[in-house]
């Protein structure tokens, strides 16, 4: 009886030998050496919380598809610009649009999704305004009545006037006679000045004879020629060049009279 009952006890412990042998190689076989550790490891520490651990392997992580790039577009024939391509014109594809760029127009260029649409015409350009061209004064015409050296006298009264933008004066022959009789008088009596001891003031001489004026002046001068008379007065600073460019003065009288090496000048100037 007492070999029977040792015989049960040693076969059962052998059995419960392999048993859990077998146990531990199906465990490690079903389970990952780091599940294992994990679960001898929460043994030894003695820990509370669960360790969780599947016989199914875990399962794979998804792969993310590859993206695939972007399909490389055909590059476009490389664009030509036309010779002389036309402005404003209407431009009814890309090409023309970009034919417009390169050639760098600086008048716009109209882009419309209707090719049959017409561009806007530009306005006319407006010609600038030129300044009315003033014409040049008129000098009065010379009577025959004066001098080559009275002419000369005249055309560089006249000529200093238009040079100061002022309107010429005209001949008057009344005037003309008068000068004249003013210098044979200042010959006969011997002086040279403006008041006359026969005719008196260049105004009285003026009254007696019946000329009618507003206002008048009287140059007087000696000198070599008629040239360097006139700009002996054109350059006074006594009040000569004052009568001759006044502006209010419109006729005038000249005489020249020779006098030995010099010519004797007499300038009558009156507002009518």
């Amino acid at each position: 009886m007492k070999r029977l009952l040792f015989k049960s006890i040693v076969a059962t412990l052998v059995f419960c030998f392999f048993t859990g042998f077998i146990a531990a190689d199906a465990h490690s076989a079903l389970l990952p050496n780091s599940a294992i550790n994990d679960y001898y490891n929460s043994i030894l520490n003695k820990k509370t919380t669960p360790v969780y651990y599947s016989n199914n392997p875990a399962p794979p992580v998804p792969q993310t598809p590859p993206v695939n790039p972007p399909e490389q577009q055909t590059p476009s024939q490389p664009v030509t610009p036309p010779v002389n391509y036309p402005a404003s014109q209407p431009v009814s594809t890309i090409n023309d649009y970009y034919n417009a760029i390169l050639n760098k127009k600086t008048t716009p260029v109209y882009y419309s999704n209707n090719p049959t649409s017409p561009a806007p015409e530009a306005p006319p350009e407006t010609p600038p305004v030129q300044p009315p061209v003033q014409p040049a004064p008129q000098l009065p015409g010379v009577p025959d009545g004066l001098t080559a050296s009275e002419t000369r006298l005249f055309d560089l009264i006249n000529g200093s006037r238009n040079n100061e933008g002022l309107r010429p004066v005209e001949i008057d022959m009344k005037l003309v006679e008068l000068a004249r009789l003013k210098a044979r008088d200042m010959q006969e009596n011997n002086y040279f000045g403006h008041v006359s001891p026969t005719y008196g003031t260049p105004g009285q001489m003026l009254v007696k004879f019946g000329v009618s004026f507003r206002s008048a002046g009287e140059n007087l001068c000696k000198a070599g020629d008629v040239y360097k008379a006139h700009m002996l007065l054109l350059n006074s600073t006594s009040g000569h060049r004052e009568i001759m460019l006044n502006p209010v003065y419109n006729k005038v009288g000249v005489a020249v009279v020779q006098q030995g090496t010099y010519v004797l000048v007499v300038e009558i100037f009156v507002q009518s």
